[in-house]
Parts: structure tokens; sequence; C-alpha cells
């Protein structure tokens, strides 16, 4: 990343540490509205997840292993999303 790609866009990091809408566009491409959707309802769909499987079936004691495998699969998620934009930039003449 040169110095004029930096100076002609604006990035900005708000108070919860995300990156702003310029600065995940830049970072994930045409993934960037995929990426958004994704970190709004990932985690709040697995906490309800959570609770309504543990609830119906009376797992309490092992339900709790959705968040071990949840971890992986958000960050799996987020390096493709990440991997898939450099593919289509290296496509771009």
């Amino acid at each position: 990343m040169d110095l004029k790609k930096l100076t002609e866009n604006n990035y900005f990091i708000s108070d919860e540490d995300e990156p702003g809408p310029r600065a995940t566009k830049d970072v994930y491409g045409e993934n960037a509205p995929f990426i958004n959707f994704i970190r709004k309802i990932y985690w709040p769909s697995i906490i309800v997840i959570y609770f309504l499987g543990s609830s119906i079936m009376e797992a309490w004691s092992y339900s709790w292993l959705i968040f071990v495998l949840a971890g992986p699969i958000y960050s799996f998620i987020m390096e493709w999303g990440e991997s898939n934009s450099e593919d289509s930039e290296d496509e771009e003449p």
C-alpha cells in the first residue's frame, strides 16, 4: 500500500474499534456488504441458538460448545471474505 492510496482514501475507526465503511470496503472489496451483514447478525444469532437449543434440548452442560465452534467459523468467514477480495483485485487490469 503506497502513500498516495492512503491519502486518497478516508479511513475511520469508530469507538468500538471496528473499521468504518470505507476501511471495510478497502479490506473486503466487493464482499464488504456481506461482511457488514455477518458482523451484525452472527454473534446475536449464535446466542439465540445457544439459548433456544439449550432450553429445548435441556443440554446446558455441553451446549456451550457452540461458542467454541462459532469462533473459528467466524474467523474463517472473515478470512474468506478478505481472500476473495484479493483474488478480485488480481483480476483487474
